[in-house]
């Protein structure tokens, strides 16, 4: 069984698979930092769980 494909399709699907990608980063990145308002609470947590991971990657182990 073949399938048929069309350029108009891989390009429907391309448009599908960026929007699926950017719609969800776009939602989180929202949730974490406000415009004109800065970084909301839920966004402090994950800054300062993002900065301890860095601190701990960074840090020698003795």
């Amino acid at each position: 069984m073949k399938f048929r494909c069309h350029e108009t399709g891989s390009v429907m699907l391309e448009y599908l698979l960026v929007l699926a990608i950017a719609v969800p980063f776009l939602m989180f990145w929202l949730t974490i930092f406000e415009p004109g308002v800065g970084y909301t609470d839920q966004g402090m947590l994950f800054m300062e769980f993002f900065q301890r991971i860095l601190t701990g990657i960074s840090l020698p182990i003795p």
